[in-house]
């Protein structure tokens, strides 16, 4: 992420707020990231511009540090299941009412 520039990654978009120093250089990054300039909001609502775009696109302009590849750590064994119940055998007789006297 370039100094001066503030980003917020939520649902997939990315909220692009730049210094008034760094502004002309995002916005140019931005442009030529996306396919058409409509896709790019313009957020007026905070005390500095901001611009809305697709994560992916911002990713595109160079504004986010790449997403950090997973390391797969040392494989670790899982345990043994436990064994199953004995099935029952026919010379097992089933309770269904407890025994009477």
């Amino acid at each position: 992420m370039p100094a001066g520039v503030e980003i917020v990654i939520e649902d997939g978009f990315a909220t692009v707020t730049p210094d008034s120093t760094q502004r002309g250089h995002v916005l140019r990054a931005l442009l030529a990231a996306v396919d058409h300039p409509s896709l790019i909001r313009t957020d007026t609502s905070g005390t500095r511009r901001s611009y809305v775009v697709l994560e992916q696109d911002a990713r595109e302009a160079g504004l986010l540090d790449e997403k950090p590849v997973p390391v797969k750590s040392a494989q670790t064994k899982k345990p043994p299941a436990k064994k199953a119940a004995p099935a029952k055998t026919a010379d097992q007789p089933e309770l269904t009412q407890p025994p009477t006297e």
